[in-house]
């Protein structure tokens, strides 16, 4: 018998075709891994998303509690009294520093307003600082670096839909400043202490 013939012949493609492996996966199983993968991207995207929220709304409250500051150290350094003045627009919270002389109805356009970093706002159930009747919350420091009126804290919100919060104290009347996070129960119905 021809050699040529026996590699072709039907009982020899037969053999081949059973020892030989399918290769490649089934549409479930490709199915199975693309659903997996999904949700775990699903999961990650949640968690990395609520990081950077939070990371934004820490660097949003350090830069609160440097303008606080920084008012503070002008009145000392100028002695006279200086204030620190917060407001929320639509999707910012802006600050500015300036001497109280400044603070009168038709100066207020002159003022230089900052922004903080942005995806926060002020939470305004739980802010203390004195509000004026245009929503502009404000801490004054007087000669001597020390709170000149009301003690309180500022509480800034993120706007994803958990709303973590961090507060900014001015806890002393000798004008202690110090950072917060929100708890889990309120205390004195506040829950940033």
């Amino acid at each position: 018998m021809n050699p040529l013939a026996l590699m072709n012949s039907p009982m020899r493609r037969s053999l081949t075709q059973e020892t030989q492996p399918s290769s490649g996966f089934t549409l479930l199983e490709i199915l199975t891994v693309l659903l997996i993968v999904g949700i775990l991207v699903i999961i990650s995207a949640t968690t990395w998303l609520s990081f950077l929220n939070t990371l934004r709304l820490n660097a949003a409250q350090d830069q609160v509690y440097q303008v606080m500051r920084l008012a503070q150290s002008k009145a000392k350094q100028e002695r006279r009294r200086w204030q620190a003045s917060f407001q929320a627009t639509h999707q910012h919270v802006q600050w500015e520093i300036h001497p109280v002389a400044i603070i009168s109805g038709s100066d207020r356009g002159e003022l230089n307003w900052s922004s903080l970093t942005g995806w926060v706002t002020i939470d305004p159930n739980e802010t203390t600082l004195y509000r004026s009747s245009d929503d502009i919350y404000r801490v004054q420091f007087n000669h001597h670096g020390h709170v000149n009126g009301r003690l309180g804290r500022l509480t800034l919100a993120g706007l994803n839909p958990h709303k973590a919060r961090r507060c900014v104290f001015v806890s002393t009347l000798i004008g202690t400043l110090r950072k917060a996070r929100d708890r889990p129960r309120p205390r004195n119905g506040r829950y940033c202490y």
